[in-house]
């Protein structure tokens, strides 16, 4: 590091990182950007990095961000540069977590134990994560469930990201209490449902095994590729002692009343 640069090295869910930049406003920004998206996780460290990012300016690239020497984005609006790497970063360090399993899902917490809902952006999670918070459920998540090796489920509470219904699919976040439940501790998961949206269509709910739930579930699993072997007995430890079902879901208010229901009457 020369004295013109300015770097810190940090941990995050046992991931070290380091930043770097020449620009003294970059690099506090980068810092911010990251304990924001890492809700608090962001810890200073003196462990060796294995992932550096380095934020700069220069005439060709505008505002750019690279990651271990490589590009991961560049732009000329600040705003959108910070933003794509708020959403790169969190999703590597849900890659590389070496103790921890994340889960692309939305997670409420019902009576002392978990429900999962699987699922990528646009796929409604969010929306029905909301609803069920409505009717009295605890906000864990909308977007990573974070399993431990036991299987249980801890949170992840940023404030929920919506879109407009308008057509045009403006974002906008509600705030639902998410900085007291970040403090709370991992809870068993009871149930994983398995849903996508599809006008006036009834629930009915699928009873899948663990190895259907496994298969499922791993197309969101962020670290299947780098530690399939850890992946893997995590999800059997949730899968074999979950209900897991799948169904097609109409409004979220209603589908919502009626998957609430169906969970008091089974479980």
């Amino acid at each position: 590091m020369t004295a013109s640069t300015y770097g810190q090295n940090f941990i995050s869910f046992g991931v070290p990182v380091r930043f770097e930049s020449r620009n003294a406003r970059l690099f506090q920004k980068a810092i911010e950007t990251a304990d924001r998206a890492l809700i608090g996780n962001l810890t200073p460290t003196r462990k060796r990095p294995e992932h550096i990012f380095t934020f700069g300016r220069d005439k060709e690239r505008g505002i750019f961000v690279e990651h271990n020497g490589d590009l991961a984005t560049c732009g000329e609006i600040e705003r959108g540069v910070f933003k794509y790497f708020d959403s790169y970063l969190r999703v590597r360090i849900g890659e590389y977590c070496p103790n921890r399993v994340f889960i692309h899902s939305g997670v409420v917490a019902l009576d002392g134990k978990a429900l999962l809902i699987p699922g990528n952006s646009f796929s409604g999670k969010s929306t029905l994560v909301l609803e069920l918070v409505r009717l009295g459920a605890e906000y864990f998540s909308d977007e990573f469930a974070i399993l431990d090796e036991q299987g249980n489920v801890h949170p992840y509470a940023r404030p929920i990201n919506m879109r407009t219904d308008d057509g045009k699919y403006r974002p906008y976040t509600v705030d639902v209490g998410s900085s007291k439940t970040s403090h709370r501790a991992g809870l068993p998961v009871a149930a994983v449902l398995f849903t996508k949206y599809k006008e006036s269509s009834r629930f009915r709910p699928k009873i899948l095994s663990p190895a259907e739930g496994i298969m499922s579930v791993t197309p969101f699993t962020l670290p299947i590729r780098v530690n399939p072997a850890y992946s893997i007995r995590v999800l059997q430890q949730v899968m074999n002692n979950a209900l897991i079902i799948r169904s097609k879901r109409t409004h979220a208010p209603r589908f919502a009343q009626i998957l609430l229901q169906y969970l008091n009457d089974f479980l």
